[in-house]
Formats: C-alpha cells, structure tokens, sequence
C-alpha cells in the first residue's frame, strides 16, 4: 500500500478526527492571504482599500499595544448566525510576519477552537491578514477575513468571508445545505445570490491545515484534498507533495524541516506554494510562488510590526522590460511580440480573437500579434473567433451596478441623443476620463457603484465604472485584463480596461486614455463579466505570468 492509499483509507475510516488537534497548541500552520494576494492579480493598476475598508484592523498593527481584534461573531456564519447554542473550548492562536523582496510587508493571524454546537463538535477557524506595499509611490493595504465552520469529521458546515476590495468591501456568507453549497455575495449596493453543488468530504478554507494536523505527512508522501478556496469561493483540488528535508533558515536560525510542495488546482490555473514543517507538522515557514510572498512563524510582536511598504514596490517589480521602447504605443494599429514563459505553458497564457492571434513556436514561445481594432475594421478574423456577449455581459453585477440610480443618471447625461453604439461608447469613454479626477493607486477593486460615488481611482475603477455606464445604455460590456505598454519604466504593466460588444465584436476601450479605442499595445491575458465570484476566478492566468513573463517588441505599425 503506497502513501496516498494510507492516508484515502485513513480519511475514509477516520476523516479529520477532532482527536490531536488541539493536543499540541504549537501545531499550527502558516496560511497565507488567499491568490497570492488579491493585488497581485493586477499588480499595475490594482490596489487595495483604505482603512474604510469594513475588515478591523488589529490596534497593534499601529503599536497601541492593544489586543487584536477579531471577526464579529455575530457575522461569523457560525451557531450565532443560527441560533444554535456555542460553547468554545481550547483557543488555538497562531502569528506569522509576512515578507516581500526582503521587506516586512505584514501579518497573518489565525485562531482554531473547538465549540459544541447543540451537542456536537465542530472546529471554528477565524483568520485575518493586513498587507501593506507600495505601488507608484502610493502605499497600498491588502486585508481579508475568513471565518469557517466544520464538524467533526471535517466538513464544511458554514462560512463567511470578507475582502476589501474596495471602500465597503466584498463579503460572502455560505451554509451546506442538502448537496448545495449556498452562497450570499455582498457589495456596496447590490446582492447576489448563487449556489454550487457540495459533496460530503470536501473541506473548508483550511482543509489543507486540518489534514496536515491530523495526520504529519512523511518524506515522498502526497495527498489530494477538495476544498472551498477562499476569495474565488469555488472548489479546488489541493495536491501536497512532501519533497524531503531541507535546512531552512527562519527569522532566528536555521532549522531542518521538511519540505511539502504545494499544487491548488481551479480550472486550468495552477497556484504554487511551499511549506516547511517538522516532524510533528508544526510549519515554520510558508512561501508563495507567484508573488515570492514568504510567511515565518513568529510571537504576536514580530508579526505586528509597524509596516510602511516603502522598501518594496509591488508596481515596479512586476514590470515586464522589453529590450527596445515602444514609440506612440496608442496610436499603433498592429504589433507583433516574442512571448515566453520559461517555466509554463504559453498556449494558455494569452487570448485569442479578432484582435489577438497566437503563433505557437514552441511550450514556453509564441508570437503574439495584436491588432486595434475597430467597428469599420476589415474582417480578418474567422466568424466563430469572437465570443458573444452572456448575459451578465449585459445586465447589473455585484461589481458592475449597472441599475445603480446614480450609474443610470450619469449614463443618461452623456450624449443623451446618440443611438449609434460605438459613438455613444466612445462618448462615455471620454466622460469616465474627465469625471474620475483623482487618480491614485490606493484603491483596490471598488465596484463601479462605489467608484460613481467617489470619483477616484486607477484604471480598475475607470474600467468598472465605463462598464457599467456602457450596461446602463444598452451596449454588453466587460473588463480585459492584462499588460499595457508603460513608457517610463520602458516595459509593460498589468493593466484593466473595457470592451464592449458592437455589432459582431468585442472592441477595446480604455478610460484612462479616453481616445476612442485602443491601440495594439494592450496585450489581453483574461476577460470577466464580473459576475459574483468569478470577479476574481476569471483574473487567475493573471497569477500564472507575474514576475515569470518575457517580452520583446518584433514590430509595430502606426496609423
């Protein structure tokens, strides 16, 4: 009998037996913020919330030496939620300090308790993060909260999360209910409701931790679990791989400990990590492979550090130089690039349709042509390589509040007499740019009610907003994220802008530039409606490429 068939028959005759799990109070493991961070999904132009957000911050964030604070447990979706009767035993709490390029960026502080609900026991996890970064010198905060329940056996019973994406935040509430797994997405103006179905044994945010507490993995052992992941709120598969033992140096000395590599699989993205941990399952370190974020197990002081972010700029960083400028990147009408991904798939990085073709050279090559496209643009591209609009592309979102009553009045002073679409859109292009006045990288992703309402932001916001404006007046609208050519650090930035639906195509828009279209140096990796959670899923090729991406400029043509 191999490793995995241990431990498949060890899970089916004990699941996760509450039995050792508050044993040993140590015996916790770091968990980093969820995807790499939300802001490392547009590194460029994404930013997170100020401290409006609605996630409490610990006090002693700021060194008041107060306690830290914790998710309300009225909103918890635990027995308070219910009704039920809760009775905690047997706090866990656990500290790490978080780490970019050198610098202290943060904290994570996760707490695990035993309660009886009714008579049964359940595991009641709270976690919360703050990260603080720099992007263009502006400094950007990063906080989520998780709150989660599970039985005794493991699975997931209830949970609320919130992230701060923008000034009010995005909180999701779910309760299992009959094979269903039920869901409340909460946003500034509006709420969704939506469901997927749920299988007994499948865990919560931290079936990962409750696995490795219940069983200490070995050297070439692995695993396969099911989990809700958080912020995607969506169902992924977590592969754990323990390599061997390594000597690993922490924030006081070295230890060896055993390395378990990390695979969480969600549709075709995959998202690496590592742990180290030793031989009774205690992790000490934890490293994220897409950000290079790394987390060391430390006391409540270490971790709560003061943090500015001014020693590591997420923007900069994430920049993809290219050996030659781009002259009048945004008035190029078509642009061909050298694409390689060292260490990935490239076929799966980039879109394509009428305005973006692949040419596979090889795994990690391709040539990438780009072609600014507009209504009056020659048909070279097939019928079928446009996708048509959904109907979320179409209607009001959790993000995109189309029906907003200060969204639908704006709309309607803009142009109010145009019934072409591809003027009207180019109207409200214009309108976004002029109105958003304050330009700044110190707001997440507010949705587009929230940003009609403070008129500031970066180019997440003028694309939000433009979206929505366009929605209002009828015409199907999304978001495209990828790269944007950045004239002064003479690379390309992560970037969102609008598309929408004219006629028989998708046609680029960018309210930051407000010049009627796009040029052919936007370089699109993902689109999304923006509807209800897949808000984020639809970023994650995003994850794939940041900090991995190679780019070289082969040619551009002018208009």
């Amino acid at each position: 009998m191999n490793c995995l068939e241990r431990y498949d028959r060890h899970r089916i005759s004990h699941r996760f037996p509450l039995r050792g799990l508050f044993a040993r109070p140590e015996r916790n493991r770091i968990w980093l913020p969820g995807l790499a961070l939300l802001v490392a999904l547009l590194t460029a132009c994404d930013g997170p919330p100020s401290d409006s957000s609605g996630i409490p911050a610990p006090a002693d964030s700021q060194q008041t030496g107060q306690k830290a604070a914790t998710p309300d447990r009225h909103h918890a979706g635990t027995g308070a939620d219910s009704g039920a009767s809760e009775q905690p035993h047997d706090l866990v709490e656990f500290w790490a300090a978080c780490f970019v390029g050198g610098s202290q960026v943060g904290y994570t502080h996760l707490t695990t308790q035993r309660v009886s609900i009714d008579g049964q026991w359940h595991v009641h996890y709270r976690y919360q993060d703050e990260l603080r970064m720099k992007r263009f010198q502006d400094t950007t905060v990063v906080r989520s909260s998780l709150d989660c329940l599970e039985d005794a056996a493991g699975d997931l019973v209830r949970f609320r999360s919130q992230v701060a994406t923008g000034p009010s935040g995005m909180i999701t509430r779910g309760s299992v209910d009959e094979g269903r797994l039920r869901m409340e997405l909460q946003t500034a103006g509006r709420t969704e409701q939506q469901e997927i179905p749920w299988q007994s044994g499948w865990g919560g945010f931290f079936a990962d931790h409750r696995s490795l507490q219940a069983q200490p993995m070995k050297p070439r052992e692995t695993r396969r679990l099911k989990a809700l992941l958080p912020i995607l709120h969506q169902v992924g598969e977590i592969h754990l791989e323990a390599v061997g033992y390594e000597a690993v140096p922490l924030l006081e000395g070295t230890k060896r400990l055993l390395r378990i590599d990390m695979t969480t699989i969600v549709g075709p993205t995959q998202l690496r990590s590592i742990v180290w941990c030793d031989d009774l399952g205690n992790v000490w370190k934890t490293r994220d492979l897409q950000l290079d974020l790394q987390a060391f197990r430390c006391d409540r002081e270490t971790a709560l550090r003061p943090v500015s972010g001014n020693g590591f700029d997420l923007a900069d960083s994430s920049i993809v130089p290219v050996p030659q400028p781009l002259a009048a990147p945004h008035h190029t009408t078509r642009a061909v690039y050298l694409a390689r991904l060292p260490d990935g798939a490239i076929g799966q990085t980039f879109i394509q349709d009428g305005s973006q073709s692949l040419q596979i050279i090889d795994e990690q090559t391709a040539r990438v042509t780009v072609e600014a496209i507009r209504p009056e643009s020659p048909q070279r591209f097939p019928d079928d390589a446009w996708t048509e609009p959904t109907a979320a592309d179409r209607q009001s979102t959790a993000m995109i509040q189309s029906d907003d009553a200060r969204i639908v009045r704006m709309a309607a002073e803009v142009a109010p007499r145009e019934t072409d679409p591809w003027r009207l859109a180019c109207e409200l292009e214009r309108y976004v740019k002029r109105t958003v006045q304050l330009k700044n990288y110190s707001t997440a992703m507010a949705t587009a009610a929230e940003v009609a309402e403070s008129l500031e932001g970066d180019c997440t916001e003028h694309a939000m907003l433009l979206a929505a404006l366009c929605r209002a007046r009828q015409i199907p609208a999304r978001v495209a994220i990828g790269l944007v050519y950045h004239p002064p650090a003479q690379g390309f930035a992560y970037h969102m802008w609008t598309e929408v639906w004219i006629r028989d195509r998708w046609i680029g828009l960018d309210a930051t530039l407000g010049q009627g279209g796009i040029g052919a140096a936007h370089l699109k990796l993902a689109v999304s409606s923006m509807e209800g959670s897949s808000a984020f899923a639809d970023m994650l090729p995003i994850v794939q490429v940041i900090g991995r991406l190679e780019l070289e400029i082969l040619s551009a043509e002018r208009s």
